[in-house]
């Protein structure tokens, strides 16, 4: 399986359509799923990746009240969508209104999945982020990386 990388910046028009970055159509194909992500954004996965988060989920106890939530949110908002003779695929606006979208989005690759931001929410996000030598990221780093001997 590939990978879904990178930042795009895209508008997204009237009828709540954005496009789908081309880098990443190979990976998703003509359809893959969106749904609520863990904040104000959205996540797009791959129809193979979406198989093996749904599958993740179901192995959760089923009678966990945490478990419980996590297949709600994640089941109740999600939607398959499709790219059409444009490259573009429609949000619904259920899915809009919790990722607060606007004109202006951004998508941005998490490997196995991508995710769908409103633009001014992303920047903040990374600002928030923007100091890679932090203590907590270099703690997290280095555990990476002595997992795979880098």
């Amino acid at each position: 399986m590939g990978q879904l990388i990178g930042e795009f910046s895209h508008s997204m028009d009237a009828k709540g359509r954005v496009k789908l970055p081309s880098v990443w159509e190979a990976e998703l194909g003509g359809k893959f799923m969106v749904t609520r992500g863990t904040g104000p954004m959205l996540f797009i996965f791959s129809m193979p990746q979406w198989e093996i988060f749904c599958q993740k989920l179901a192995e959760l106890p089923m009678m966990d009240p945490s478990a419980q939530a996590l297949r709600r949110i994640f089941g109740a908002g999600a939607r398959e969508c499709e790219v059409d003779k444009q490259g573009r695929f429609l949000i619904p606006q259920k899915l809009r209104e919790h990722a607060h979208l606007e004109k202006e989005t951004v998508l941005a690759g998490a490997f196995t999945w991508g995710e769908i931001w409103n633009a001014q929410a992303w920047e903040e996000y990374n600002n928030q982020y923007a100091d890679t030598a932090g203590e907590d990221f270099m703690q997290l780093m280095s555990t990476v990386t002595q997992k795979f001997s880098l």
